[in-house]
């Protein structure tokens, strides 16, 4: 052992003889030792008086600062450990000399050991560069963030002070160390392909979780945000960056060993599992309790992380709650906390977890002490197992079930509490079962009650009632009421059905506007019909007279009067169709002044403001349609304003990006906006989610809930959208956005020439009616051509199979019994595919007839139609 003890002297010895650094040791008011370094860069000899007085070694002007300095420090006061002052060497020569002091025991006594470093070349170097470091200095010295500049080798040309103090060390030792240096191996690999992407691509990059391991031992985990450094020219000759710390530094500190052991003593006798982590959450200690809960032994948990011998679920979650207790500070204690050990089965512990402190008060990791309770558990669990049972089918069979005894509510399940409104706290023994309903549902319900309750073998009765709830409002439900069997209590179930009964309302008010709108498509339909015999006529009429003769003019007062019912059967159509529209290119301002100024005569409180661009594009849309949408804005504006306001109209063209239009599912490009504003009531958020939706309504008394579903639906359909803008008490805005419509020289379409055109081909007439046929057989006849007739589909396909060769043209009724004009259209068809079909109706070109035109018919024309549409039609086909 002596030998060893040599060994180790003559060791430590040699370092310090050949350390780059002074090393001295002050005992007693003198040096007792120098080592070869201060010998030599001193000039000093051990037979030099420098050795009785040290002071001579000082510049005179640093002599009584360090003289102050050494009595603090042999007086026991606190000194800075590190002080730079100016050496003078035997030969006069000043040198700067930076100086650390620690307390040592030297043969036995009390010694003062100085660690001196020469920094006259590094004085040198920051006078001549401190002029212009002093530029940046002070901005990088007060930033919270570390900043540093390397060369292309990592080596570090400068760091602040934030850098220093975080990594433990002065600038000197810094300046020119590489980053490896103090990096751990993985944040040195990821650090080589960062720097070596910046200086290929020039591009800044952020990094985060990078390790540095300080010298004086902390764990230091940075975020940083480097970028390349240029010369003047350009060249790349460094890096830069800021380094921000996301986790404090992490220092451990070895415990004094008596009370090491004392306390691991006290660990190792208590029965709850003790165990202490490291911030990364590493055990560093686990007592025989801990092992025993965990079934692992010390040796295989020291060291071992806690995604080592947990599963990735459980791992997480502890993690989760580290990061809670470290970031506030505070402990943290676990109930139930389940935790799954690999290659055992799951755990229940109750756990308390507080943060791991060193002697200064930093937090170096966690402490935690652990109960297995699941063994207890799983007995409190086998205990209520039939009552949750039970519970959990109350509670979850969607039905609001409450239990009656005496009239009073002793339980309440949780759908109960969302239909009642009141918390299952103010119901259960506070609250009778009768509050819930009017004074006449309450003697109605009390009457049946007592009746099940004489009787129990009337069975499960059930019946409609009326329930009030916490905010006011009436729900409609069905209740079942079930007797507990030898109890005197009552199970009564309710069922929510006022969604229901509002539905088979809609739903029968649906079925009332379908059997509405197929009446009016019919009669619609024979009207044209009528129209069609009165058009026809007229038409001949007009052909035989002079515009000079005196009935010409009240022949053409007929056809207008036509036209006003052929336009009348077309808003009938429109009703009908359900959606279908009749395009046309209109400008939006003209429908908005018709629909204006019939809203302001009808209504006299409500003033209007109108802002309309002048040069607004052209829309293509159904104008009776949009008519309709405008007119339900305006009603709905009227009713947000019972006590009259103002109801302002505006427009305007706008371009929609892709991302203004996305989450609307439209194009971009040009839009028509329309925005129609009211000083009304406003509405809140839960009004704004539903206004589109259909049959929602916010007027009990008035209105249907489809305006503003019709209104959403159209414009849809139109390509467009609607947003709304409202605030309660605030008024609301509607903005409209429709497509604007390009104009094509080559849509415009001349006006039909008013001179009937005529010809010789053969034609078939096929209709039903017997006075359509009259009247298109004469105004054919009057236009030259030849012509067959059928009143039906199956006489229409006879005669055009024994004239099949002659037929030049079919004119065919779309609407007729027994077989439709599609089934005919589709059979002449297999007889002569190059067959030309010209289509006729009441109705207008939507639904079947597109779907007939799109198999290949050759045209349409809606009934009534006159000479002249009918003749242009024909050679339209014909030639």
């Amino acid at each position: 052992m002596l030998k060893n003890l040599t060994e180790s002297e003559a060791k430590y010895h040699s370092i310090v003889e050949n350390s780059d650094e002074i090393v001295v040791i002050f005992q007693d008011g003198k040096i007792v030792f120098l080592n070869q370094k201060g010998k030599d860069l001193s000039g000093y000899s051990e037979q030099d008086p420098i050795w009785e007085n040290p002071l001579d070694f000082i510049h005179p002007e640093d002599q009584a600062l360090m003289k102050e300095r050494l009595l603090m420090r042999m007086n026991g006061m606190e000194v800075p450990p590190s002080s730079e002052f100016r050496a003078v060497n035997k030969n006069g020569d000043a040198i700067w000399i930076r100086t650390k002091v620690k307390n040592i025991i030297w043969d036995g006594h009390s010694a003062f050991l100085f660690f001196l470093t020469d920094i006259s070349a590094l004085k040198k170097s920051e006078e001549s560069s401190r002029e212009n470091a002093d530029k940046y200095k002070t901005i990088l010295e007060e930033i919270e963030e570390g900043y540093f500049e390397t060369d292309l080798k990592g080596n570090f040309v400068f760091v602040n002070s934030w850098i220093c103090k975080n990594a433990g060390m002065t600038p000197d030792e810094i300046l020119g160390m590489n980053f490896q240096s103090y990096s751990l191996p993985a944040t040195i690999r990821r650090l080589r392909r960062t720097f070596y992407r910046i200086y290929t691509s020039g591009q800044p990059e952020k990094i985060s979780g990078c390790e540095f391991m300080m010298r004086d031992g902390f764990l230091n985990i940075c975020e940083l945000r480097v970028s390349l450094r240029r010369d003047s020219e350009g060249a790349p000759v460094g890096f830069r960056g800021l380094s921000h710390d996301i986790t404090g530094r992490t220092l451990t500190e070895r415990a004094l060993r008596k009370s090491e052991e004392r306390y691991r003593t006290i660990l190792e006798s208590i029965d709850e599992g003790y165990y202490e982590v490291d911030l990364r959450g590493t055990l560093t200690f686990v007592n025989d309790a801990m092992c025993r809960i965990m079934g692992l032994d010390r040796k295989v948990l020291i060291g071992l992380n806690n995604r080592d011998y947990t599963d990735s679920a459980t791992a997480k979650k502890t993690y989760a709650i580290f990061n809670e207790v470290y970031r506030s500070g505070r402990a943290s204690e676990l109930r139930d906390y389940e935790i799954s050990i690999k290659n055992h089965s799951r755990q229940i512990w109750e756990m308390k977890i507080s943060l791991l402190h060193d002697s200064s008060g930093k937090p170096i990791g966690f402490r935690g002490i652990v109960r297995d309770v699941t063994k207890r558990r799983k007995e409190e669990r086998a205990l209520y197992e039939s009552e949750e049972r039970y519970r959990t089918i109350l509670e979850n069979t969607g039905t609001a079930i409450v239990l009656v005894e005496n009239d009073r509510i002793i339980f309440a399940g949780g759908e109960f509490e969302k239909l009642s409104g009141y918390s299952r706290n103010e119901i259960e023994g506070k609250m009778k079962w009768t509050e819930f309903f009017t004074n006449e549902e309450q003697k109605r319900i009390m009457g049946q009650h007592k009746i099940i309750l004489s009787n129990q073998a009337y069975g499960s009765p059930s019946d409609e009632f009326s329930f009030i709830t916490r905010s006011g409002t009436t729900r409609s439900i069905y209740v079942i009421t079930t007797i507990i069997p030898g109890t005197r209590q009552t199970l009564f179930s309710l069922i929510d059905i006022t969604e229901y009964k509002q539905l088979e309302n809609k739903y029968l008010q649906a079925q009332k506007m379908e059997a509405i709108g197929t009446l009016a498509g019919g009669i619609a339909h024979n009207f044209n019909n009528l129209l069609m015999g009165i058009q026809g006529n007229t038409s001949l009429m007009l052909m035989d007279l002079n515009p000079n003769h005196p009935h010409y003019r009240r022949l053409k007062n007929i056809e207008h009067q036509i036209d006003e019912g052929a336009e009348l059967t077309k808003q009938l159509l429109g009703f009908a169709r359900e959606g279908k529209y009749e395009i046309k290119r209109i400008n939006i301002n003209n429908i908005l002044e018709i629909t204006l100024n019939f809203f302001e005569k009808t209504r006299k409180d409500i003033k209007i403001r109108k802002s309309f661009q002048q040069d607004l594009w052209i829309a293509a849309v159904d104008q009776s349609q949009m008519e309709q949408v405008f007119m339900n804005m305006y009603v709905n504006a009227w009713q947000a304003m019972p006590g009259g306001g103002e109801l302002k109209v505006e427009t305007c063209n706008c371009f929609l990006s892709d991302e203004d239009v996305r989450s609307f599912g439209a194009k971009p490009g040009r839009y028509i906006q329309i925005n129609i504003s009211d000083t009304g009531e406003g509405m809140d958020k839960e009004t704004k989610k539903h206004i589109f939706e259909p049959f929602f309504t916010t007027k009990v008394s008035r209105g249907s809930g489809l305006g503003m579903a019709s209104a959403y639906g159209i414009i849809k359909n139109h390509d467009g959208f609607i947003v709304i803008d409202s605030e309660k008490g605030k008024g609301t805005v509607f903005r409209i956005y429709l497509p604007s419509f390009e104009k094509d020289k080559s849509d415009d379409r001349g006006v039909s020439k008013e001179r009937p055109l005529g010809g010789n081909e053969t034609i078939l007439l096929v209709d039903d009616e017997q006075l359509i046929i009259e009247v298109a057989m004469e105004i054919l006849a009057a236009l030259g051509y030849k012509i067959l007739t059928a009143k039906s589909g199956r006489e229409a396909l006879r005669v055009y199979r024994q004239n099949q060769e002659c037929v030049d043209l079919v004119i065919l009724d779309m609407i007729m019994p027994h077989m439709s004009g599609g089934e005919v259209f589709d059979r002449i068809k297999l007889i002569d595919k190059n067959a030309k079909v010209l289509l006729s109706s009441g109705f207008s070109a939507d639904g079947e007839a597109q779907e007939i035109i799109r198999r290949g018919c050759s045209g349409f024309i809606q009934k009534p139609f006159n000479i002249s549409k009918l003749s242009s039609k024909i050679r339209e086909i014909l030639d």
